[in-house]
């Protein structure tokens, strides 16, 4: 009898087989530019759309504002939900503002035609940078926004 054949078998030591440690967050580089690239470009549209859209109502509100010719009725709506104004009060406020609103309307006007001379001051200047191509257009564009100016003021109208 073979003596080797009565021995215990021991087991084979274990050898640890190697273990790739979890990748990292974003490991994958191109990956993680892309997610960065989408959401910088939806950052920026929704930035962009609220510029606009502010802007339109900013603009809207400031030429109601300064455009007096509904300025009394305005002014007294916002004073009667405010202030709570009876009948007799909403009526001889209303005359007031009527009283005023000639000079009202030369302040508005005189801070506007300054305002005017001073951008006319800038709009030469800038003209003096451009090529003729340029200055001719930038003409152009200076009188559709003046005439869309004084269209919404009522500036040629005097009183209104």
């Amino acid at each position: 009898m073979n003596t080797s054949d009565n021995l215990p078998v021991s087991p084979l030591p274990q050898v640890p087989t190697p273990v790739a440690p979890p990748p990292a967050p974003f490991a994958q580089p191109r990956k993680r530019w892309k997610i960065i690239v989408i959401m910088v470009v939806i950052f920026l549209c929704g930035l962009v759309s609220g510029v606009v859209m502010t802007a339109g109502s900013v603009g809207k509100l400031l030429m109601q504002a300064i455009n007096f010719e509904h300025w009394p009725e305005r002014t007294v709506k916002d004073y009667r939900r405010d202030l709570h104004l009876t009948p007799p009060q909403v009526e001889k406020i209303r005359g007031i503002l009527e009283k005023h609103r000639p000079e009202m309307l030369q302040a508005r006007n005189e801070a506007i035609f300054k305002f005017a001379g001073v951008m006319n001051r800038v709009n030469a200047d800038v003209k003096a940078e451009l090529t003729p191509e340029q200055a001719a257009k930038f003409e152009t564009l200076n009188q559709k926004r003046g005439d869309k100016f004084r269209k919404d003021l009522k500036l040629d109208s005097g009183t209104k």
